[in-house]
């Protein structure tokens, strides 16, 4: 059984990804992203292979095509962008910081 790699794509711009992110990216069999999040740039870095657009997919789907092709021994990659801090500045913002 092979790794899964849980790889960032930075804010989106492939150009500020890692060296090794892209790397990976370009290596893996199975690539797994989410719809649009992940800009057109970085996944034209991924094999002609096989692509999961996990957009539609619940966790549970999501995680069976990660496992079984890790299984396979699969170099697996599961693609995702780092907003999540940008979308909680408004939020903590708003709320002056209290949990800080």
């Amino acid at each position: 059984m092979s790794d899964v790699f849980f790889v960032g794509c930075g804010p989106g711009d492939p150009e500020l990804i890692t060296v090794k992110a892209k790397k990976l990216i370009q290596k893996a069999d199975v690539v797994v992203y989410s719809g649009s999040l992940i800009p057109e740039p970085i996944l034209k870095f991924c094999k002609k292979g096989k692509l999961y657009d996990a957009a539609g997919m619940v966790r549970e789907e999501i995680f069976d095509v990660l496992y079984k092709n890790a299984k396979k021994d699969k170099l697996v990659v599961r693609l995702y962008v780092h907003i999540q801090f940008f979308q909680q500045i408004p939020l903590k913002m708003k709320n002056k910081f209290k949990n800080y």
